[in-house]
């Protein structure tokens, strides 16, 4: 009996709770009242044997992860590496030497003999001379050259009829002897192929200095100015071409000018020994 009064006495104040939600539906909906629940005894430890697998290989499973991902400080003391040594995987690159010269100059001798001929003397002499030179390589670009020059002259056409129409001699004067000391530097060093296998070796050269031309009249001091190419046969032979110019105060019987002499000249020489670059390499 007191049961069945308890459940209508329940439903009574279910059927008056929504009664009241009906009439105002604004109103926030009533919680139920729950009491407090007593505080959760902790649970024994479960036994080893009843572990899952994998909480029992988290640790090593933690261990590798540690060993694959290693610290900052172990990544920059790997790049580390021992003094003036490179790191093993570095390639090293090749080292070519460039010769700049195929026959280096620098303390050589050399000597050389050619002909020449003067184009802008008196139009009533022919002028040629036979010419020596000795020269010192104080490098591959500067020398200094000591050269003589003895001349052949002789009347041209004009002078000879001259002479034979009017019985007149020319007054002009004849190059006897030429000397001249000279600092020459070459100002282009180069080369040119005649084929696969014969390449030639050629400087452009500028000269210039004090001389001395001797004529049947006396001696004068000349300004000398010498450009020309040097051919290199191997390392030691030598073919000049060049165009050498002298200006002085040349005087006659029975008058004096300044005057430019234009003397065209080819010469053969040779170079003695080493250069002594090559000798200190060695």
């Amino acid at each position: 009996m007191k049961k069945l009064q308890t459940i209508l006495a329940a439903s009574l104040i279910a059927c008056s709770a929504f009664a009241a939600e009906r009439a105002n539906p604004n109103a926030a909906p009533t919680e139920p009242t729950i009491e407090a629940a007593a505080p959760a005894t902790p649970a024994a430890p479960l036994p080893a044997e009843m572990v899952a697998p994998e909480v029992a290989v988290a640790p090593a499973a933690a261990a590798t992860t540690a060993n694959a991902a290693p610290s900052l400080e172990a990544q920059l003391k790997e790049l580390d590496s021992p003094m003036n040594q490179a790191p093993a995987g570095v390639t090293k690159e090749k080292l070519y030497v460039v010769q700049s010269r195929y026959n280096p100059l620098k303390g050589r001798f050399g000597m050389s003999l050619g002909v020449a001929r003067n184009f802008t003397g008196s139009s009533y002499l022919n002028m040629t001379q036979v010419n020596g030179d000795i020269r010192y390589h104080l490098s591959d670009r500067w020398s200094l050259n000591l050269g003589g020059a003895y001349g052949f002259n002789s009347f041209t056409a004009d002078a000879d009829k001259l002479m034979t129409t009017s019985g007149i001699v020319p007054d002009a004067a004849y190059v006897k002897s030429r000397e001249h000391i000279m600092a020459a530097f070459n100002v282009f060093y180069g080369k040119f192929r005649l084929s696969m296998d014969q390449v030639f070796y050629f400087d452009q050269y500028v000269a210039a200095g004090p001389g001395l031309i001797q004529t049947q009249f006396g001696s004068a001091p000349s300004g000398n100015l010498d450009v020309g190419f040097v051919f290199w046969a191997g390392k030691r032979g030598e073919v000049r071409i060049g165009l050498e110019n002298e200006f002085f105060n040349e005087k006659r019987m029975k008058s004096e000018s300044f005057e430019r002499h234009s003397l065209a000249h080819l010469d053969i020489g040779y170079t003695f020994g080493e250069s002594s670059e090559a000798t200190e390499r060695q």
